[in-house]
């Protein structure tokens, strides 16, 4: 099982440390300590890119002519 400290999980996911731990803070993922670190697993990182994946707003239509 591989772990990844808060950086690397940041930059597995595409996003900042500082979303990554918003994230946390509501409990949208789950992370673990070890000693004063903080790790997550490849699993728990799938499941949040899978949950976080298709929210938000849909792309605005496209506006010209059409051929």
């Amino acid at each position: 099982m591989k772990l990844y400290g808060i950086h690397e999980a940041a930059e597995y996911l595409g996003m900042t440390v500082d979303g990554l731990k918003y994230h946390l803070k509501r409990r949208n993922i789950a992370g673990q300590r070890i000693g004063h670190s903080l790790v997550f697993t490849e699993r728990d990182l799938k499941a949040f890119a899978r949950h976080r994946r298709g929210r938000g707003r849909p792309p605005a239509p496209k506006r010209g002519r059409k051929e």
